[in-house]
């Protein structure tokens, strides 16, 4: 049974203030307690969604419904919305302004007039989640680029939204952090059912960590559904600028170029495994019966 959505968009159309249209008619469903992935070309309007979500893109026309409820723009609706929709920068520098890691992570728990006791233990329970507890008062200018997104990360953590909107999370990061950070992620959202929607042009961690998928281009909906089907249609994701993940690629080349009969498909080094051991089963079973 499919899990209900928490956020939704119907016909939402925003344009930008020097006249482009980042998104036209978009219409989709965000389930909850999910990992989504927003893929698409550069200008294909990925992070004009994760901006209308929330509520710092007002839309031209449609609308978006957290809940069902359509947002509210009014300063009490958008800080209510920016407490159970948090979202995470591309560029940690565009997030983190104090003078000090705690001080940074702790800026939203302050505006929420939270007692200082409950605001120390979220601010503390955040750190230590992302790993930066050791690094509470040393200056943000000090930190790595990796260091810098695990701190934006954790300030969002700190507000405990319901919703996690992250805009390219690996970008600017070695393939280790890269692995790490999106390992994180998934753990965090397994284990506290939070629902994730990513922005990404890193296309091979989406079958790793992603349980759905939407496809936009030029501002419009492509594609809206599993992981899986949408990388079973090929044309549809390289007509977006995509491409599949390396592993699927080789795959594809070894039964159109080089003969062979692949028992299935595969978008990950695992699953590849498994098709080439299915493949030499099925051939030692084929050489005992001809013996």
């Amino acid at each position: 049974m499919a899990s209900p959505a928490i956020l939704r968009t119907e016909a939402l159309r925003c344009v930008w203030p020097d006249g482009t249209v980042a998104l036209d008619g978009v219409a989709l469903s965000i389930r909850t307690g999910e990992v989504t992935a927003l893929l698409g070309g550069n200008g294909a309007g990925k992070s004009s969604l994760l901006l209308s979500f929330n509520g710092i893109l007002k839309p031209r026309a449609g609308r978006v419904l957290l809940r069902d409820e359509p947002l509210d723009y009014s300063s009490r609706g958008l800080k209510s919305l920016r407490q159970e929709v948090g979202i995470v920068f591309q560029n940690p520098d565009a997030q983190l302004f104090a003078s000090s890691v705690y001080e940074d992570i702790s800026f939203g728990l302050c505006n929420l007039g939270l007692p200082e006791p409950e605001a120390r233990r979220r601010v503390e329970a955040a750190m230590e989640l992302v790993g930066v507890a050791e690094l509470a008062r040393k200056p943000v200018h000090h930190l790595s680029f990796g260091q810098k997104k695990r701190v934006a990360l954790a300030g969002v953590l700190a507000m405990e939204p319901s919703v996690l909107l992250l805009d390219e999370p690996t970008a600017g990061l070695d393939p280790k952090g890269a692995d790490e950070i999106m390992r994180f992620i998934r753990e965090l959202q397994r284990s506290s059912a939070m629902t994730v929607v990513v922005a990404t042009h890193d296309i091979e961690m989406v079958p790793l960590f992603c349980d759905r998928a939407c496809v936009l281009d030029r501002g419009r909906v492509l594609f809206e559904g599993e992981v899986a089907s949408m990388f079973e249609q090929r044309d549809l994701v390289r007509r977006a600028g995509l491409r599949l993940p390396r592993i699927a690629h080789l795959l594809e080349i070894l039964v159109s170029k080089d003969g062979f009969a692949l028992p299935g498909a595969a978008m990950t080094i695992g699953e590849a495994r498994k098709v080439l051991n299915t493949l030499k089963e099925d051939r030692k079973g084929d050489e005992r019966r001809q013996g």
